[in-house]
Parts: structure tokens; C-alpha cells; sequence
């Protein structure tokens, strides 16, 4: 199939691609459910702002919908990928807050860590597919090829280490598209719902910032 198109565009990332093959990630210990194949190399790893969509259900909690968010992308300097790569959706979260101007301390870290010129690397968004919302991730304009999306199913979380007000991480493999044939959600930053809800209240946006690893 051709990549799938949605009318509301849901993600765009921070572009790191310089040497980024030779990175590894810092996946929790004593787990088994987020596993990087021993023959697997990063080809993109992203980052980005979005939020969370929630609906309050009849017994009072609150429980996932649809997900939609927009960021600039910007390609993180190469002389400090690395050492920043772990906090650099702690700073995107605090820097392009959805509910607050950025603080100028953490735009002074930003400014310092990206380049001025905005790169957009792509987008992620929901499309429903035979019928399943599935996750996609679009890269097909920024690289001039209509292969170079993947929509995908969720392999495999864990909690986030850093606490329960974070998403959980996530596995995911391709079932189509050609960008990668892995995609791991790590490194989240907020994001979850209040603990409590009333029935027939609004459904609330909450904001988080994850980094996307994309493996071939």
C-alpha cells in the first residue's frame, strides 16, 4: 500500500543522524519485553513534544483515545549528541511546553544543543488500517520517497524507569512501509492521566516528550 494519509498531523521530531549507528540505548534492566535484535542498527533516532488524549469511562478512570501533537524538528549538533541524547526530551518538555512559554534557562540549553535552521525529519500520526488505528511514522516528504514511512504494532512496554508519571516505553514492529523494520518509544517524559476521574467530563490532552528510535 502507499503511506497512509491522515487529516490531522500528529508528531514532528528532532532529527539525529550523524554516526547515530554505533549508539545504544539504555534500556531497563531485569526486562525482556523491549529487546533490540543483535543485528539491528539505528538508522534515525528522534524526539519530540506531543500529549496524550484521554477519556473519562463510566468507572471513573481514565483511559487512552486517539493521539495527536505537533513540534519543529531541528537537527541536534553533532558534537553534543551524545552526551545530551538521555535529556533531550527533558529539555524539549520544558522548553516547548504546550501550557507554558519556555523558561530561558532551558531555551539557553536548547539554543546551545541545536542548530538554528528547523529541519523536519517527519511525522507521526494514527491511520486506521483494515479497520485497526494503527500507529505510523511518515518520513516520505523530508527523504523524497514514498516508501520511507512504516505503520506499525506494538510489540512489547515496560513502565518508564523514571517514574509513573511517564508513558511507558515501547516495542514496535513494521507491517508496512520501508523506513525501518523496528521503532522504540524510550526515554518518555510526562503524559499520564489524573489517577481519577467523573463520568461525562471532557476528555483532557496531556503533554509528554518521548525520543523515537528507528532500527533496520
Amino acid at each position: 500500500m502507499g503511506a497512509p494519509t491522515t487529516s490531522t498531523p500528529l508528531y514532528q521530531n528532532i532529527h539525529f543522524n550523524c554516526g547515530v549507528q554505533d549508539v545504544v540505548p539504555s534500556l531497563p534492566a531485569g526486562q525482556t519485553m523491549l529487546t533490540v535484535p543483535n543485528d539491528a542498527k539505528p538508522r534515525f533516532i528522534t524526539a519530540g513534544v506531543g500529549v496524550q488524549n484521554y477519556t473519562c469511562s463510566d468507572k471513573g478512570t481514565y483511559t487512552s483515545v486517539h493521539w495527536r501533537g505537533r513540534i519543529s524538528l531541528r537537527r541536534l549538533l553533532p558534537r553534543t549528541q551524545h552526551a545530551h541524547l538521555p535529556h533531550i526530551q527533558d529539555i524539549l518538555f520544558t522548553s516547548t511546553s504546550l501550557s507554558a512559554s519556555p523558561s530561558s534557562a532551558s531555551q539557553s540549553i536548547l539554543n546551545v544543543l541545536l542548530l538554528d535552521a528547523v529541519l523536519k525529519i517527519g511525522d507521526h500520526y494514527f491511520s486506521s488500517i483494515n479497520g485497526t488505528l494503527t500507529p505510523v511514522f511518515d518520513f516520505t516528504n523530508s527523504l523524497e520517497d514514498k516508501t520511507q514511512f512504516v505503520a506499525s504494532k506494538k510489540t512489547g512496554n515496560v513502565k518508564s524507569p523514571d517514574g509513573n508519571e511517564n508513558v511507558d516505553w515501547l516495542e514496535l514492529k513494521t507491517v508496512d512501509g520501508s523506513l525501518a523494520k523496528y521503532t522504540f518509544r524510550l526515554d518518555t517524559k510526562a503524559g499520564q492521566p489524573p489517577a481519577s476521574c467523573t463520568p461525562g467530563t471532557s476528555d483532557i490532552s496531556v503533554p509528554y516528550a518521548a525520543q523515537y528510535w528507528f532500527y533496520n
